[in-house]
């Protein structure tokens, strides 16, 4: 799914900084991430932001930030190595 979003040419360290972006995005204060997106949520431009592996756009910033996961699988086969969307329940602390 990835694939159809991607682009032709894409900067070297472009997917280390996915990686780096998502790390952040699991450990950031869900009230940050709820002020971040009733910021942008009117924007169209800024919403494709927070589009999911299939092309939806998601519901609010937690439910895109909590929806990345890396496969169980090893990356050593390429086929297997892409991130695919896991819906996971987010609790309040």
């Amino acid at each position: 799914m990835l694939v159809s979003h991607d682009a032709e040419i894409v900067h070297e360290d472009a997917p280390l900084k996915f990686l780096e972006l998502i790390q952040l995005l699991r450990k950031v204060r869900h009230e940050d991430l709820e002020m971040n997106w009733n910021q942008i949520k009117k924007m169209p431009t800024q919403r494709q932001e927070y589009r999911t592996p299939n092309g939806r756009l998601a519901k609010n910033s937690v439910s895109f930030a909590h929806s990345w996961i890396l496969p169980s699988e090893s990356c050593r086969d390429n086929s297997e190595c892409r991130l695919k969307l896991d819906s996971v329940q987010m609790e309040k602390q």
